[in-house]
């Protein structure tokens, strides 16, 4: 599938997931990467963060996007589940904000406040690749410092085995007969 512009890209098709991505792109690098391609259009700039970047790159690795896109239309949206290993949560973007404290009250900057759910919190990175595979089944993030990845895999495994979840997700409210 080739890369287009993003204001080319549809969701029909899933080109708005594959970008173009230098090889052998460096951890180092990660500044250069834009999370939601510098567009209002993709919605995904509100993520932007160094662990939404770094995430954005491992999807990036080894047709793991074309992989998941083809799990999405085998199983449907809502039967892939996202499950991350991390250990900083999107610290660097606070340390930022720590930066740029209103002197005379000392609250932290606006930009910061409204972008903390997409940017620092245990589920932003589960968020964001959630949100840019198109995907709807159950997410989480495991943060266990160096264990983090393998707990990941280890609970994915387990939610594999389970099963039931994909048969049951999302969850269905009870329906309610009315009285006669």
């Amino acid at each position: 599938m080739a890369h287009r512009p993003v204001d080319e890209q549809t969701e029909e098709d899933g080109s708005h997931l594959v970008e173009d991505r230098r090889p052998n792109q460096a951890v180092d690098d990660v500044e250069d990467v834009l999370v939601g391609g510098c567009s209002a259009l993709t919605g995904l700039e509100q993520f932007d963060c160094r662990n939404n970047r770094l995430a954005l790159l491992g999807l990036q690795q080894d047709g793991f996007i074309q992989t998941a896109i083809q799990a999405l239309e085998r199983y449907g949206a809502h039967r892939v589940a996202v499950i991350l290993g991390s250990s900083t949560s999107g610290i660097l973007e606070t340390g930022h904000a720590d930066r740029h404290r209103d002197p005379a009250t000392g609250a932290l900057p606006s930009s910061y406040l409204a972008s903390h759910r997409y940017s620092h919190n245990m589920f932003s990175a589960a968020h964001f690749v959630r949100t840019y595979l198109g995907l709807r089944g159950p997410a989480m993030v495991i943060s266990t410092a160096c264990s983090s990845s393998a707990k990941a895999f280890a609970t994915a495994a387990r939610l594999k085995r389970l099963r039931t979840w994909s048969d049951s997700w999302p969850p269905r409210r009870p329906t309610v007969t009315p009285a006669k």
